[in-house]
Order: structure tokens, then C-alpha cells, then sequence
């Protein structure tokens, strides 16, 4: 390790953190994972064990954002053990950092499908998130618990739940193109499809804005969806190819294979419909 003066070596955790979150939030999702694995690297280096407790939240909060890349990446187990790595340095003294890891944590299990682990673990998190006043905790919370509803098919639960989202990121100065996406979702679930068109295109222009590119690809794939069900087809088609482009250049790998399982679907339609006319002439 080169040699740092006293104050870049305090800077540097978050230095790295912060390189992290932004790559993260962009949808660089390799490059937030290798400056998260960096981090990670620099701490197991550096910490004595007079220094562990002091480094716990870089570390965890290295270890949620490295497990949310590994998710949109296609690597559930990878994830996982990212996890029950930040897990490893915790104590009771650490309930901000473990409630960033339960919402990373419960975002993991429902992209792998596991819908009602994710749920029982983000309900209690979310009760604790509420009961410390943290709006920002709160939004990334919300966030993956809506989501999580709206793929258990509990979309009352998931409208309620992102709209939340959407108010706690308003008190916190922010904006939350995931929760308008999920929104989306939750109202074309529950049969409102031109509310959930006017959700997708408010989740659109506010991920566009923000050069967010990973969060714009899963709202093209909800604004397909969406198109799908109004029978537009060659909108279906525009906003399908659009995700699967973002996908497939930032190696989303779930993103890509929820796409062409949409485009599938819609072609599978499409035959049984033709068949059907056949048999009745």
C-alpha cells in the first residue's frame, strides 16, 4: 500500500463509499462492485481490532452495496454472502447499519424469488425503520417491501407501501423513480392500466433525469408490461428492446431474461390467438 498521511488515510473509507454509491446509483453496477470489494479490501488491511468498531459502517455499508450489485448482476449466492459477511461485524449498537443490510437483504430474496422470506424480514425492518424516524432508512425500505408485494401479488399492500416511499422521499428532498415503478407495477397488478401508464412515465422522466440507468431499465420493463396489456404492440416491442438494451450493457442479467420472458409471452399469445381463429373458420 503506498504510503498516506494521517488525513488521507481517515478520508479514504469514504472516499470509496461514497465512489461506491454513486457507481451504484448510476447503474455502473461492476464498477460500484469493485470499489465496494476495494473498500473491503483496504479495511481487512488497516483494522486492528482497536479499529473494527470505528470501520463497521463503511464495512457494511460495502457489503449492501456490493450485495445489490451482485442481485442486478444475476448472482443471488454471491449476494447472500455479502450479507451474512456485513452481519458478521455487527452488534447491538449497529441498528442504522443493520437496517441497510436488511433492505439489501430482502431486495436479494425477492429478485431470487424468494417473495415471502424477503416480505417477513422487510415487514419487521420496516416496523423498526418507522420507530427510529429515519426517512432516508426508510425509502430503501419501503422500496423493496413494495416491491416484493407487488410479486407476491399483494398489490394493495404494494400501492400503499410505494406510495410511501414516494412521500418519504419527498421529506427527504429526494426523488424515487423505483417507488413510482413498483407503483406502476402494483396499479397494472390490480387492473388500473392508465394509472399505472401514468406511474411509468413519472418513474421514466425522473430515473432519465437522474442518469440512472439501471433503475430506467426495469421501469422500460414496466412501461412494456404496462403496453402489453393495453395491446400495443409495437410499444410493447420499443420499450422491451430499450430494457433489454440497458440490460444487456450493464450485464443485468435477471433484467434480460425478465424481457425476453415478457417478449415470450406476448409471442406465445399471439400463436394461440392465430390458432384459435383457425379453428373457428
Amino acid at each position: 500500500m503506498a504510503a498516506m498521511t494521517s488525513n488521507e488515510f481517515d478520508a479514504r473509507p469514504a472516499e470509496l463509499l461514497d465512489r461506491a454509491r454513486a457507481d451504484h446509483d448510476a447503474g455502473l453496477y461492476h464498477d460500484a462492485l469493485a470499489t465496494a470489494r476495494e473498500l473491503l479490501a483496504f479495511l481487512d488491511e488497516v483494522d486492528g481490532l482497536e479499529r473494527i468498531a470505528e470501520h463497521t459502517h463503511p464495512r457494511v455499508s460495502a457489503c449492501a452495496i456490493g450485495a445489490r450489485c451482485l442481485s442486478e448482476l444475476g448472482d443471488p449466492p454471491g449476494a447472500l454472502e455479502l450479507i451474512a459477511q456485513g452481519r458478521a461485524v455487527l452488534d447491538a449498537s449497529n441498528a442504522k447499519s443493520r437496517l441497510e443490510l436488511d433492505a439489501a437483504e430482502g431486495l436479494v430474496l425477492a429478485r431470487s424469488g424468494r417473495v415471502e422470506a424477503a416480505i417477513a424480514l422487510l415487514e419487521e425492518a420496516t416496523a423498526a425503520c418507522r420507530g427510529a424516524g429515519a426517512d432516508a432508512a426508510l425509502v430503501a425500505m419501503l422500496e423493496a417491501l413494495a416491491s416484493a408485494y407487488v410479486n407476491a401479488g399483494r398489490y394493495d399492500l404494494a400501492i400503499a407501501g410505494a406510495q410511501e416511499a414516494i412521500a418519504c422521499a419527498e421529506r427527504a428532498g429526494a426523488a424515487s423513480a423505483l417507488a413510482f415503478t413498483t407503483l406502476a407495477r402494483a396499479h397494472l397488478g390490480a387492473g388500473n392500466v392508465d394509472r399505472a401508464e401514468a406511474d411509468y412515465e413519472r418513474a421514466l422522466d425522473m430515473a432519465r433525469q437522474r442518469e440512472a440507468r439501471g433503475t430506467e431499465g426495469w421501469t422500460l420493463l414496466a412501461g412494456g408490461e404496462i403496453a402489453v396489456r393495453h395491446g400495443d404492440r409495437a410499444l410493447a416491442e420499443q420499450r422491451l428492446d430499450e430494457a433489454q438494451e440497458i440490460a444487456e450493457e450493464l450485464s443485468m442479467m435477471p433484467l434480460v431474461e425478465r424481457c425476453r420472458a415478457t417478449w415470450r409471452r406476448v409471442l406465445q399469445a399471439e400463436r394461440t390467438s392465430e390458432s384459435n381463429r383457425r379453428s373457428e373458420s
